[in-house]
C-alpha cells in the first residue's frame, strides 16, 4: 500500500496537482491534464489496483448486496424501504455491464482518484489541490465524474478533455457519465444501509439513493 500512496503521489506531483488560480471549484482543467496524461499507460501502472469487474462485483456490489440482506432481515426497515430492496437490485446489472464496456473499450482508462468529492479539494496559497489519493486506481476517467460534477456542469470538464484532444463527443460523453453516477450510489449504498440497522432510517432519503436508481441524470 506504501508503493501505491508513493507512486500516485509522484504521479500526481508531476504536474504539481495544482488547479486553477480562483474558484475552488475551477479545477477540472487540471484533472483533465492528469487523466489524459495517463491515457494508455495501463502497461507502466500495473501496480494499480483496477476498477475493472472483479472491483464492482467482488467488492463494490457484493459489500451492498451484503448490507441490503442485512437490512432487510429488520422489519422497520422492511416495511419503509421494502418496495425499493428489488429496484436497487434491478439496478445491478445494467450498472455491471455500462462499468464492463467502459473497462473493455479502454479508451478512457486512466489513473483515476476514484473517491473525489469536494471534500478532495484544499486550498493552500490561494490555489486549489486535489488531495486524498488512498483509493488511486487505473479506471475510467468517468468514474471521477459523478461524485463533483452536476449534469449541468460535467461538460465542463469533457471541454477541458477536448483541448487536449481526447474530444468525445457530447452525447456519447453524457450517456457514459449518466450510466457511471450509480457508482458512487452503490459504493455508498452500503454505509448507508449500515446506518438503517443502526436504527437512522431517514439516511437513505437522499441523492445517492436516486443515482443508485436511475444514475446520473437530473433530480426531477
Amino acid at each position: 500500500m506504501r508503493r501505491h500512496w508513493s507512486a500516485s503521489r509522484i504521479l500526481a506531483s508531476r504536474h504539481r496537482c495544482a488547479l486553477p488560480q480562483g474558484s475552488r471549484t475551477a479545477w477540472w482543467p487540471a484533472a483533465s491534464r492528469i487523466h489524459h496524461m495517463n491515457l494508455r499507460r495501463a502497461d507502466e501502472l500495473d501496480w494499480l489496483p483496477r476498477a475493472n469487474h472483479a472491483y464492482f462485483a467482488n467488492h463494490i456490489l457484493a459489500d451492498f448486496r451484503r448490507q441490503l440482506a442485512l437490512a432487510m432481515e429488520h422489519p422497520a426497515f422492511a416495511a419503509q424501504y421494502g418496495h425499493l430492496a428489488q429496484q436497487m437490485e434491478a439496478a445491478v446489472s445494467p450498472f455491471l455491464s455500462a462499468m464492463d464496456a467502459l473497462w473493455e473499450a479502454q479508451d478512457t482508462v486512466t489513473l483515476i482518484h476514484a473517491d473525489l468529492s469536494s471534500d478532495h479539494v484544499r486550498m493552500y496559497q490561494g490555489r486549489p489541490y486535489l488531495i486524498d489519493w488512498g483509493q488511486v486506481r487505473l479506471g475510467s476517467l468517468y468514474l471521477d465524474l459523478p461524485n463533483y460534477f452536476l449534469p449541468d456542469t460535467v461538460l465542463l470538464y469533457r471541454d477541458a478533455l477536448a483541448e487536449l484532444g481526447l474530444d468525445i463527443p457530447e452525447e456519447a460523453f453524457m450517456q457514459r457519465y449518466a450510466e457511471a453516477g450509480r457508482y458512487p450510489g452503490f459504493k455508498y449504498m452500503g454505509f448507508l444501509l449500515y446506518l438503517c440497522r443502526q436504527g437512522q432510517l431517514d439516511s437513505l432519503q437522499g441523492p445517492l439513493l436516486h443515482q443508485l436508481l436511475y444514475g446520473k441524470v437530473p433530480v426531477p
